[in-house]
């Protein structure tokens, strides 16, 4: 599915714009604070009815309206079929719509509109929490694997089951009632996460891992049972001490991964730009695991592309994000047009003071 033409009004500080995309690279220059940014968000916010940006989505209605809107026309890349796709959010509520179906399930929403992002919590994805890897490792998973969503809601209501048995102080009997359930369900998805690592490891060093040297990248996944082998003997093994702090400290809701290169770990290592270039690397694996499992192209959004990386760097990247056949969309402080000059591909917009002009 490639977008091919947006409309959107209401939405954070941008301007009421028709917009039409080009199906392969769509660059959006300009200041910083001008709505670069907005815009990707919109299109990210149309993919899942959510914000990489924030939690509060009554945010994004511009000041002192109470709605905004996003239509879209977009084509399936196979048979060229054009569908309909309207978001609207009027008074806290989202109502979307595919062809004049109403969607209830942001998920169903995702699956037919894949999407990865960079933005700046992503490029910090090594410094951030581990909550952040979580999600940049489940949120592939999940378009490659879309039943996987199933497996995670129902571990959350579980564990949250349990964790609420433990805090009111509940007999162990009943506490336990919750165990058998939550290991089986967190072993699959320990199994799920490891082949996603695994398989993301091969593109990743096939593809990518020759532009930082010669060495290997190896991804390291901490499934999160602390000293145990595995997670009924976790479970079982921190029963107490699960009592005495009042949660459950075991399970893959507490797992971990990182990145080594050359016997180190990259976030020891690298430098902001090499990390951020191995984030980018990373999210275009991701697309090609998502392409060659579901035979689909996912939208590529970089939010402020060129920040902390070289020149040579961004010629790499730059020329990775092009091979990769995707729709991309991304964002920049610098001037693109050395890098898009008479490529019919491109489409290059300008923006200030949320107003969208497209230049070629």
């Amino acid at each position: 599915m490639f977008l091919q033409r947006l409309s959107i009004q209401n939405f954070r500080g941008l301007s009421a714009s028709q917009i039409e995309f080009s199906p392969s690279l769509n660059v959006f220059y300009g200041d910083n604070g001008v709505g670069k940014t907005s815009l990707i968000e919109a299109i990210y916010f149309l993919s899942c009815c959510k914000s990489f940006r924030t939690n509060s989505i009554d945010n994004l209605t511009c000041y002192n309206q109470d709605w905004f809107f996003i239509d879209v026309v977009a084509s399936k890349h196979q048979t060229g079929l054009q569908h309909s796709i309207n978001v609207r959010r009027v008074k806290k509520q989202n109502r979307v719509t595919v062809d004049d179906t109403i969607i209830r399930k942001a998920s169903i929403l995702s699956q037919l509109l894949p999407t990865l992002v960079v933005c700046s919590e992503r490029q910090r994805l090594f410094l951030a929490s581990p909550q952040t890897r979580r999600n940049f490792l489940d949120w592939g998973l999940f378009h490659v694997k879309p039943n996987s969503i199933n497996l995670f809601s129902k571990y959350e209501r579980v564990l949250r089951q349990r964790n609420s048995a433990i805090k009111q102080g509940q007999s162990s009997d009943l506490i336990k009632t919750w165990d058998q359930e939550l290991i089986g369900m967190g072993e699959q998805i320990t199994q799920l996460r490891l082949w996603f690592i695994k398989e993301l490891s091969k593109i990743l060093n096939r593809r990518y891992s020759s532009s930082f040297g010669d060495n290997q990248f190896v991804i390291n996944y901490d499934a999160g049972y602390g000293k145990y082998g595995n997670l009924s003997d976790a479970i079982n093994g921190g029963f107490e001490q699960d009592c005495r702090y009042g949660y459950t400290r075991y399970g893959p809701h507490r797992s971990e991964f990182n990145v080594v290169y050359n016997d180190r770990n990259v976030k020891d290592d690298f430098s902001k730009g090499q990390i951020k270039l191995l984030v980018y690397f990373m999210v275009l694996s991701q697309a090609v695991l998502i392409e060659r499992e579901k035979d689909i192209k996912p939208w590529l959004l970089f939010d402020d592309f060129s920040s902390d990386l070289s020149v040579d760097s961004v010629d790499m990247v730059f020329s990775s994000i092009i091979k990769s056949g995707c729709q991309v969309f991304l964002t920049s402080a610098m001037e693109f047009t050395r890098y898009v000059k008479n490529d019919p591909n491109v489409c290059l917009f300008h923006v200030e003071h949320g107003n969208i002009k497209k230049m070629i």
